[in-house]
């Protein structure tokens, strides 16, 4: 008695689903990057409004496929009546835990009131749950 031929089908719908998910991820992460980028940009602009302000000398976005990270150089921070500068500052948020945000601030920070944060790398997380105001 012959033996039936192997059929490929479990090989091509399990590489079809492989490929669908990362089309499908991929889809994700841009669609959810321009998102998080609009955000950042209104909330700056918000602060902005109130005498808050953040200034790079360059931005850069990234973090594909897992991250989305938003790459200041030589960010200062102005607030009503203080400067303080640093040598780059990077925020990063999970792709898979958007409601969690990560600081990574490299130093030193100098102010313009003389004071002077001598560090490596200062690192700062905050999530969010819930609805604000």
């Amino acid at each position: 008695m012959a033996d039936k031929p192997k059929r490929p089908w479990p090989f091509i719908l399990t590489f079809a689903g492989v490929v669908l998910l990362a089309a499908g991820w991929c889809a994700y992460w841009f669609v959810a990057s321009s998102f998080a980028r609009d955000t950042v940009e209104a909330e700056l602009a918000k602060l902005s409004r109130q005498g808050f302000t953040l200034d790079c000398k360059a931005t850069n976005w990234g973090g594909f496929p897992f991250r989305f990270e938003r790459d200041c150089v030589a960010p200062k921070l102005t607030t009503p009546g203080e400067e303080a500068e640093a040598q780059r500052l990077l925020l990063v948020v999970q792709a898979y835990m958007p409601n969690r945000a990560v600081a990574l601030l490299d130093g030193p920070v100098v102010t313009s009131s003389g004071l002077t944060i001598t560090h490596d790398r200062a690192m700062a997380s905050a999530r969010y749950s819930g609805e604000r105001d």
